[in-house]
């Protein structure tokens, strides 16, 4: 198993978070007056907010435990956000691994 830095995670929610904010203001340009409101985007922003990546990511552990108390609207988005940081932090991790890597068989 590997051991990810939670300074990646975090990295990786904030980068989630914008990617969702473009997504919606995205959707709102395109649908105009028929952009549904009542999304679980919107409704997640409304209810839970996307400010804190470290709450965002302990409620996302919580998700994973089946200990949460969210709404399942609410664990959708969460689920989606944190699955993307998990994923952007893996790369990061990887390419910094393969770096390190190359540079210690270089030395050699």
């Amino acid at each position: 198993m590997v051991e990810i830095p939670h300074e990646y995670l975090i990295e990786g929610v904030k980068k989630a978070v914008r990617d969702v904010h473009k997504m919606m203001n995205d959707a709102r340009l395109k649908y105009g007056n028929r952009y549904n409101k009542k999304n679980d985007y919107e409704m997640f922003d409304r209810r839970f907010g996307y400010n804190d990546p470290e709450k965002l990511w302990a409620e996302f552990e919580l998700i994973w435990q089946k200990k949460s108390n969210q709404p399942a609207a609410l664990r959708k988005v969460i689920t989606a956000i944190g699955l993307s940081a998990r994923d952007y932090a893996l790369h990061k991790y990887a390419m910094e691994q393969k770096k390190t890597n190359k540079v210690k068989a270089e030395e050699k």
